[in-house]
């Protein structure tokens, strides 16, 4: 059967510059940070609508940086000809974006909600934790400048999700930021851990942390308490689709990016790239540069690349494929693994470790409650997969994008 190549997502960096200096943000160290103009964003928009198949009738579009909101008027002018357009192609472009939420103002979050943007909000708790590594430029406290603005962002965006970024010294706070995070009023939350700096000691109290967040998950949903950890409920539906599948079944089950596939990243000047972390590969843009949107596809390089990546989930690399948390990330990041290893098919031990830890959490959850409580295990798994199983398992772990 051939590869679907169909393009349907997108994420764009509308700019690489910020008003934040995050340390451990993975673009922290570019030099004279470049923004999109309108030329290149409309262009973009015709290439992306008339690239995509006809069969794709609604497309992602994320909006990245840098910070995009520094970017707003460009933001609005590329909605407003981006929906036309594909109005007119008789498709529909779903429009979101990745801030700090240091700009998300009233007028921000009036036009985020006549469009029906998503968000996707990088907050790491409360104030201890929010201005520790998260640095506005301006000298302000960066909890100051996102709290005045979580109105706005609610009232814009009701199921906004958070992202808190866990590192060495903010993990022993996971649960209190939880809270924190709760009581504001937001109710999609993930947290994902730095890539680099981790030791032996501090995985350990890692994986002390995420117990306590999944425990934290866990009795909120017992409550009653409207509240998504997607991560939790996305690995616990890998498991159990997994643990339903043959050995030959398995061995047919691709790693779970969509880089260079169903999914690009696409930078200030409208080159073309596997996904968003490619394109901050400054060391590596050579090799990994797919084309752009005035010429299109390099064919010959997308296609070796994606030869390369498309492996099956025995044919990564033999530290993988003896790990039982191979079922959740076969194989994990490309970009992660390039930067640590210097081989995108290779994760480092660290990498291995959290990969493990997600897999044996949540596999802890599942044996419990199947035994105890079903209906708890439904809402934790965020779906009703027993019944989906039951009448034949449609297995869908492919995740894009990365």
């Amino acid at each position: 059967m051939s590869l679907d190549l169909s393009i349907r997502n997108i994420t764009v960096f509308v700019t690489e510059k910020c008003n934040f200096s995050c340390s451990y943000c993975f673009q922290r160290e570019r030099k004279n940070p470049k923004s999109m103009n309108w030329d290149t964003g409309k262009k973009l928009l015709d290439w992306y609508i008339n690239t995509a198949s006809e069969n794709e009738k609604v497309l992602s579009f994320t909006f990245f940086g840098g910070e995009p909101l520094l970017e707003f008027q460009l933001i609005k002018q590329m909605v407003k000809y981006g929906n036309a357009k594909a109005e007119k192609a008789g498709k529909k472009i779903e429009f979101g974006a990745t801030t700090n939420g240091s700009l998300f103002n009233q007028e921000v979050a009036a036009f985020w909600k006549e469009n029906n943007m998503s968000l996707l909000l990088s907050v790491d708790g409360g104030e201890q934790s929010q201005n520790l590594q998260r640095i506005s430029n301006n000298g302000k406290k960066s909890s100051e400048l996102i709290e005045k603005n979580i109105p706005y962002i609610l009232e814009a965006v009701p199921d906004c999700t958070v992202r808190m970024t866990v590192t060495q010294e903010n993990q022993k706070h996971i649960v209190e930021n939880l809270n924190y995070l709760y009581d504001k009023g937001f109710r999609s939350l993930a947290h994902y851990p730095v890539e680099a700096g981790w030791d032996d000691e501090s995985l350990a109290n890692l994986d002390k942390a995420y117990r306590a967040a999944a425990n934290w998950y866990l009795k909120k949903l017992s409550l009653g308490e409207k509240v998504f950890m997607g991560l939790y409920s996305l690995i616990g539906r890998r498991l159990i689709e997994w643990n339903a599948m043959s050995d030959n079944e398995k061995q047919e089950v691709k790693a779970p990016c969509g880089a260079g596939k169903g999914y690009l990243g696409v930078s200030v000047d409208g080159k073309l790239f596997p996904c968003h972390r490619f394109v901050s590969l400054n060391d590596f843009k050579g090799r990994f540069l797919l084309g752009d949107i005035e010429s299109g596809f390099n064919t010959k390089l997308r296609n070796q690349f994606v030869r390369i990546t498309n492996k099956s989930s025995l044919g990564c690399h033999t530290s993988c494929q003896y790990c039982e948390a191979r079922s959740i990330c076969l194989g994990g990041c490309l970009v992660q693994n390039l930067m640590t290893s210097g081989d995108m098919l290779i994760p480092m031990p660290a990498q291995q470790f959290i990969s493990t830890m997600y897999y044996e959490t949540v596999k802890d959850i599942i044996e419990l409650l199947e035994s105890r409580n079903k209906k708890l295990l439904q809402k934790f798994l965020g779906n009703n997969v027993f019944e989906s199983s039951e009448k034949g398992r449609e297995s869908n772990i492919v995740m894009e994008p990365c």
